[in-house]
């Protein structure tokens, strides 16, 4: 309550255009809204077809919060790039399964932002406005909602214990464990503090990422995070690779 507290502040202060929040259940948002002057911009929690937030878009509406997700496209998980009902969508319009995922979030009043490096994929999320999801296609869709995380559940005690024993570093979305003594030591999930969370679906391509020297030399880690990392050289990779069109 306090954090936000202080970003009202820097809001009123005209330092922030909008302050907002993320991961925030229909009960935490009510009570922020509630307690507080200033209604959050934005709420950015997970959200694609197979996790739709039926129950959260109703209060957000309410209150006039915008609906931002993160893991539009499931992080690869749960076979997403293969399920046979976006591969027969996206082939009615001449488009990828991915972009089908993004157009469904566009139609659904929900922004998004899949964020990639690849040109044939920044191409791709751009080019999600000159075609619409029939009626028929949006309820097919809807289908897909398992009503649950697929990626990070906030309510499993254990995933919460795992977040709150790291620090991130939101430049490159490396994590790194928490700053102390224990910094070295082996975190919740096997012998790997780096490795995914309990309950999340393991990515299908193993091991990846770059190695941190090399994130470093691209300026892509601030040298503040240098003490922070321990000798630890490579990270999970965070999603299943994304399939070229």
């Amino acid at each position: 309550m306090w954090a936000w507290r202080a970003l009202e502040e820097l809001n009123r202060e005209g330092r922030t255009r909008a302050v907002g929040v993320s991961n925030f259940y229909p009960d935490r948002l009510a009570g922020l809204v509630a307690h507080n002057e200033i209604v959050p911009a934005v709420n950015q929690i997970e959200t694609h077809v197979f996790f739709q937030r039926t129950d959260d878009k109703k209060p957000m509406r309410e209150y006039g919060v915008q609906h931002e997700c993160w893991g539009p496209l499931a992080e690869g998980g749960q076979g997403f790039f293969e399920n046979p009902v976006l591969v027969e969508i996206g082939r009615a319009h001449g488009k990828s399964v991915a972009q089908v995922a993004l157009r469904w979030l566009r139609s659904s009043a929900a922004s998004s932002s899949s964020p990639c490096r690849c040109p044939e994929h920044i191409a791709e999320n751009l080019d999600v406005l000159e075609f619409q999801l029939t009626a028929d296609e949006m309820a097919r869709i809807a289908t897909l909602d398992t009503g649950r995380s697929h990626i990070f559940d906030h309510h499993d005690p254990e995933a919460v214990k795992w977040l709150g024993g790291m620090r991130f570093n939101t430049c490159c979305t490396t994590r790194v464990p928490a700053h102390g003594a224990d910094s070295r030591r082996q975190g919740p999930v096997g012998d790997d503090p780096l490795a995914t969370p309990p309950g999340a679906a393991q990515p299908a391509g193993g091991r990846g990422g770059l190695d941190l020297a090399q994130r470093e030399g691209e300026g892509l880690l601030p040298a503040l995070d240098r003490p922070l990392r321990n000798g630890i050289t490579r990270r999970q990779a965070p999603r299943t690779p994304r399939p070229s069109s």
